[in-house]
């Protein structure tokens, strides 16, 4: 039996599913409905429906950037937005996931630790989308525009601006760590685990930040898809993992946490990848890699996200509790509650769209 989870998970799986499959049904009848005009404009793989999977896997790697700017806007903007519905809810599950194992297979200590920091990671999800979004509304006007070379400054503006603050971050991270969790008013028979998932998270915080905006620089040319199949992989890498050195190797917290981060690496090294290799005016070139101060005003004054910021430093001051029980029953019913109930599922379908 699950230990603090009240809720029936086969009705959030069903969801998922359910969505997944649509999205395969919209992509079908909506990009491929005139196969002979999408062949054309080569949004729409030559012989989709006959492509064996080789074939498609070969095909992975090569261009999947649309120009929004042509064709029914109704189309692109249904078939860009259920990725990131999809990728959406993805994002939650390595936190919740952690959560399910600990708390199955742990101790009531180790998922209340973990649920624990719940409101940090959501925050610093959120604080990375913020930025993604700015250099991704940055890249697309430019790609939008036809001015690649300012494509160029700001999708490697971009990136090292990432690799900059992911140092930043992991340095202060580890250091504000206790402090982050007095100002939660974490119980103490809680707080050694729950600073033990912390400062293995934020050791490995560069990899969610390269994601991220590696992602938003691949939205940014209207390929939604490539970073939700990344987020995939790496969600059940990550069930995987956890499962793997909590059953087998019996590490506890420190083992759901380095599962996340090892996931977390995977698809930040699957969307470098992606860019690295790029055919079009988005390709990443090491040697190009340095800071336009002009483009990342630009990306800054988008990106912030005052808002997601506010409302998550709310949830520090409101989750004040004083014992493990306690903490127990809130960090069961905030990951899942929130996850599956109807007005945060349509929220976050009206921000994908």
């Amino acid at each position: 039996m699950l230990r603090g989870f009240n809720l029936n998970s086969s009705i959030f799986a069903k969801r998922i599913y359910l969505l997944i499959f649509n999205f395969c049904v919209f992509k079908k009848l909506l990009w491929c409905d005139n196969q002979a005009e999408n062949e054309k404009s080569g949004q729409c793989p030559k012989g989709w429906s006959d492509l064996k999977l080789l074939d498609k896997l070969k095909s992975f790697g090569q261009r999947r950037d649309v120009d929004m700017t042509e064709g029914g806007i109704t189309r692109h903007i249904v078939c860009f937005a259920i990725p990131l519905l999809l990728g959406n809810l993805f994002q939650q599950f390595y936190n919740t996931v952690d959560s399910w194992v600990v708390g199955n297979y742990v101790s009531d200590t180790a998922f209340s630790a973990v649920g624990t920091v719940g409101p940090i990671i959501n925050m610093l999800i959120n604080t990375f989308l913020g930025l993604s979004t700015g250099a991704s509304v940055v890249i697309s006007q430019f790609y939008g525009a036809k001015q690649h070379e300012r494509v160029q400054d700001a999708v490697h503006t971009s990136v090292m601006m990432t690799l900059i603050l992911g140092v930043v971050f992991t340095i202060i991270g580890i250091a504000m760590t206790p402090l982050m969790l007095n100002l939660m008013e974490t119980p103490d028979s809680v707080r050694p685990e729950a600073t033990q998932y912390l400062i293995i998270y934020f050791s490995g915080i560069i990899s969610l930040m390269l994601y991220n905006m590696g992602s938003g620089i691949l939205r940014a040319i209207g390929d939604s898809q490539r970073p939700f199949y990344f987020l995939v992989v790496s969600a059940l890498t990550n069930v995987v993992l956890d499962l793997v050195f909590v059953l087998v190797f019996k590490m506890g917290v420190s083992g759901v946490a380095i599962a996340t981060v090892i996931a977390q690496t995977l698809s930040a090294a699957l969307v470098l990848i992606v860019l690295l290799r790029a055919k079009n005016c988005c390709r990443l070139s090491l040697k190009k890699l340095r800071i336009h101060r002009s483009m990342l005003a630009k990306i800054l004054k988008v990106g912030i996200p005052f808002k997601w910021l506010l409302r998550h430093f709310r949830m520090f001051s409101c989750n004040h509790t004083s014992t493990v029980s306690a903490r127990t029953a809130w960090a069961a019913g905030q990951p899942m509650s929130k996850s599956i109930s109807s007005s945060s599922f349509r929220c976050r379908a009206f921000r994908s769209l």
